[in-house]
């Protein structure tokens, strides 16, 4: 059996998470499984081995990264792959991608969030292509769980209902990336499930990685430089930033708590989580020193981090779903619905809050001190639910066994 795993990289750790995640339910139900998995970041082959020692799971080692078509180069290689016969085989002598694309016995994207007005409009054309190119090859694409919509411009809604309606299996997040998928007037045209993301799969080790702290509650803040870079202010300031200090602040001056920044994306030019964690640990004025764990530890290490944590606030999915995943209440500051379809609201206080300009400081700091308060009663609720959502992450696996058990692999 031979998969091509798209949508990958290995920067961004929840990214990670889903990758090695993928390549491990594959492994388990076909152990001689091949499996390529394709990625645009440049800097991914750096830290492959990396990942490869650091794994939990020997059997992540079973995997090759070959490189993902980029930019007009990517575009021409699939429009050629669409050419018959003879321009497929002509992408496919050129593009490693094609070739594995059309040598797969079922392509797996897990994208995450590509499809939705809240991206780019060529992630959407890319997508498009991607699933025009696995129909003429006659290759299922499969959709692994991730997030969708909403579709309100017009070219973002053609490249969807396009690609969705070419995808054999579909697996959305939640409830509300269903709705769009549902508004799309799709429910009837193709196989769509509801599950949650895979990351839960995923196992936490420490590793070599440990925070001292003294012997208080420990308050975990994992930012996201997607919404630094979306809210710079006048004089250097930056709206995001200011307001990440400020719950730091107010979780060691009131909430008596060890904060501990993570970072959670490592990026070759620098401009990463990592320097963001700085930014805030610096905005604070002085007031308390929070720790730093960086983001260049694998997924592992820093799941189990997050682990630690009593409460986790965070602006990153997969550090949500992390946290979620070993009953850690959490709240999300976060920019798409992503967030509010995978967050648990076991109090009072709203689990999720959309991050915007008008947004004030003070209306942070008044949801974080419920959901601290009510953080025991969330964490009994968030265990209790743990075996069904975790058999909800492993369901999407057990489709695709389903829909391609019994194939014999290309020859």
């Amino acid at each position: 059996m031979k998969f091509l795993v798209v949508g990958a990289n290995l920067q961004n750790r929840g990214a990670e998470a889903m990758l090695l995640t993928t390549v491990r339910e594959l492994q388990t139900r076909w152990p001689s499984a091949r499996i390529l998995a394709a990625t645009y970041s440049r800097g991914d082959r750096d830290l492959l081995g990396n990942i490869k020692r650091a794994g939990p799971d020997g059997r992540y080692q079973e995997f090759e990264l070959i490189p993902a078509m980029r930019g007009l180069r990517d575009v021409a290689f699939r429009l050629l792959a669409l050419m018959g016969r003879r321009g497929q085989k002509y992408a496919a002598d050129r593009c490693p991608h094609v070739a594995a694309m059309c040598d797969a016995d079922a392509v797996l994207d897990i994208s995450g969030f590509a499809l939705s007005d809240r991206r780019p409009l060529w992630r959407s054309v890319v997508y498009a292509l991607e699933a025009a190119c696995c129909s003429r090859a006659k290759v299922p694409l499969v959709l692994l769980t991730q997030a969708f919509g909403p579709f309100k411009r017009f070219p973002v809604r053609v490249c969807a209902r396009f690609a969705l309606r070419r995808a054999a299996l579909i697996n959305a997040r939640g409830e509300l990336s269903a709705g769009y998928l549902t508004q799309l007037g799709l429910r009837r045209e193709v196989d769509f499930h509801v599950a949650d993301d895979m990351a839960w799969l995923f196992p936490a080790q420490g590793g070599s990685l440990q925070v001292s702290l003294p012997e208080r509650p420990r308050l975990g803040v994992v930012p996201n430089t997607n919404l630094e870079r979306a809210f710079q202010i006048e004089n250097g300031r930056n709206q995001y930033v200011d307001a990440m200090a400020s719950l730091c602040t107010f979780a060691i001056a009131v909430l008596g708590a060890n904060v501990v920044l993570i970072g959670h994306e490592v990026l070759q030019n620098g401009n990463d989580d990592d320097t963001l964690c700085e930014a805030i640990r610096s905005a604070m004025s002085g007031v308390g020193n929070p720790a730093v764990v960086s983001g260049r530890h694998p997924a592992s290490e820093l799941k189990a981090a997050i682990g630690s944590c009593d409460f986790l606030v965070t602006s990153r999915f997969h550090a949500l779903i992390a946290a979620l995943s070993q009953g850690i209440p959490t709240l999300a500051i976060g920019w798409a619905h992503k967030y509010q379809e995978s967050s648990l609201a076991g109090g009072a206080a709203p689990a999720s809050v959309d991050f915007h300009e008008g947004v004030r400081v003070e209306t942070l700091t008044e949801i974080l001190a419920l959901a601290w308060s009510e953080r025991e009663n969330v964490r009994d609720a968030l265990v209790a639910q743990r075996e069904r959502r975790t058999a909800s992450a492993s369901a999407p696996f057990d489709r695709l066994q389903g829909l391609i058990g019994g194939k014999a692999a290309h020859a």
